[in-house]
């Protein structure tokens, strides 16, 4: 009996080992992820939303232009006492009054407040647009381990069934043989124990598939059982920066760190918007339409205006603007300190991603070594099989041995792959576009 067993570039050629043309690349995957996805969709909304806010701050630059209308009855009605004259008593008002007006009030100056909030609400949409780019990057993360965790269980399974259909054409010869004699019943129950063991093995992955392909689903918005057929790539090892050039690269990029400055520059804006709530502001005022009233003739609808500007100075505010103030320095003092604070967490992180990433490239080359050396066994015992110096058992420990060899340098690529880009999101590098 010849056994076959999976070849190198079988094992590496996801073309050909899925055989599918609607399979996903992991750039499908993140493209998809990122067109959809709740949280995606909620950033953008909250960057309309401050577009919005600074329309709003600018309308304080606009004139506020409005028509008013009013109806007022009145009494007593004053009145002057004329009869000394002979004339009576001389109304001085109407006891209806109505009017109505065109009235429009243009800020003129106010010592810089209208620009201190447009600018604070400028900031807010740039912490906004690294948030939704923030989100992408660790969505990216979060769906490329989930992509390849999938890729690796199904190259799994399908090495565990080509272990089973290989034992099964081996326990069909050994019935035959122990019909014939020549093969003994420990013989039958090792080999089905064999398959079983596998068969075991083979569940427990299709179990973590299937959570798997279940987490992947809910990321692209697909039904949770939707069958998935992925083609990765892997990635070619890459010499890598040193830990101080990596440092410099991750603290221009990274999102995270940006948010971080951008919000101590918010709160900047705030202290500077609250320093000039006690500052006079200076406001044109014009308005014009008709109301009766005037003397001689009191209920007469008669064209009227006024025209002037008006000085607002604050002079006690009950120590808002002293506590805001206080309020808006301490924001600052903790924004300082959360940039220190992100930009450690970015250097342990690059550290960890650096080391991984490195260590995982070693265990590429290891587990092409142990293969040469598992294909080399394999071939020897085949010899000496044929030979019949080694039992078929024997055979078939050589080639699980190849076949978890073949696993394993599978398994130590994806590592590679996703541990490199772990590191380039690390630095803030996008791996989306």
């Amino acid at each position: 009996m010849k056994i076959k067993y999976l070849t190198v570039s079988l094992l590496f050629c996801p073309m050909v080992l899925w055989g599918q043309n609607d399979s996903l690349t992991l750039t499908a995957v993140i493209d998809q992820v990122i067109a959809n996805y709740p949280s995606i969709i909620k950033a953008q909304k909250n960057i309309e939303a401050a577009d919005a806010n600074i329309g709003l701050a600018k309308t304080a630059y606009y004139p506020d232009v409005n028509i008013t209308g009013q109806y007022a009855h009145i009494g007593p009605v004053s009145e002057i006492d004329l009869s000394m004259l002979n004339l009576g008593k001389m109304q001085m008002n109407p006891a209806d009054n109505y009017g109505i007006s065109l009235n429009v009030n243009q800020l003129i100056y106010d010592f810089g407040r209208a620009a201190k909030n447009l600018e604070l609400q400028k900031g807010s949409k740039t912490i906004n647009e690294l948030t939704l780019e923030n989100i992408k990057q660790q969505l990216t993360l979060a769906v490329s381990g989930t992509f390849y965790n999938i890729a690796f269980l199904q190259q799994a399974v399908k090495i565990k069934d080509e272990e089973i259909a290989t034992l099964k054409q081996h326990l069909d010869i050994v019935n035959r043989k122990k019909e014939s004699g020549s093969a003994t019943d420990y013989e039958v129950l090792s080999t089905q124990v064999r398959i079983a063991t596998i068969e075991n093995a083979k569940t427990d992955l299709q179990t973590s598939l299937a959570a798997q392909l279940s987490m992947l689903n809910s990321f692209l918005g697909n039904p949770q059982d939707l069958s998935l057929h992925l083609r990765p790539d892997f990635i070619q090892s890459q010499a890598i920066a040193s830990f101080d050039e990596l440092c410099r690269t991750a603290y221009d990029k990274r999102y995270d760190l940006k948010i971080a400055e951008e919000k101590k520059n918010l709160s900047e804006s705030r202290l500077a918007l609250v320093g000039t709530q006690n500052l006079p502001s200076l406001n044109f005022f014009a308005g014009g339409g008709w109301k009766n009233g005037y003397i001689p003739e009191l209920n007469k609808f008669t064209p009227n205006y006024q025209v002037g500007v008006g000085l607002k100075v604050p002079l006690f505010d009950q120590g808002k603007t002293k506590y805001g103030k206080l309020v808006a320095s301490r924001e600052v003092d903790a924004d300082m300190q959360e940039i220190e604070l992100t930009g450690r967490n970015i250097a342990n992180e690059l550290m960890e991603a650096k080391t991984v990433t490195e260590a995982a490239l070693q265990k590429v080359a290891r587990s092409e070594l142990q293969l040469q050396q598992a294909q080399q066994a394999y071939r020897l015992a085949e010899i000496s099989y044929k030979s019949g110096s080694i039992t078929n058992l024997d055979l078939l420990d050589t080639f699980t041995a190849l076949s978890d060899t073949q696993l394993s340098l599978y398994k130590a690529r994806i590592d590679y792959t996703v541990n490199f880009l772990k590191l380039k999101i690390a630095l803030g590098e996008k791996i989306y576009e």
